[in-house]
C-alpha cells in the first residue's frame, strides 16, 4: 500500500493519502511542504480519484 507519494512539479511538496473509516474510506489527500519547520500543510481534501489504496 503506497500511502505517500512525491509531488510531480515540485519536489518540496509531498502528498499523503489515508482511508477516512468515518467517511466511508474515503481517501484524505494531504499535500505539504515538508522542507519547512515546522512542515506546513498546503493544501487537504478528500480525492474522490483514488480507488485503491
Amino acid at each position: 500500500m503506497k500511502d505517500t507519494e512525491n509531488d510531480e512539479v515540485d519536489p518540496a511538496l509531498a502528498h499523503a493519502l489515508r482511508p477516512i473509516p468515518e467517511k466511508g474510506f474515503r481517501v484524505l489527500r494531504v499535500i505539504y511542504n515538508e522542507t519547512t519547520d515546522p512542515v506546513t500543510v498546503v493544501t487537504a481534501y478528500f480525492d474522490n480519484e483514488v480507488k485503491d489504496l
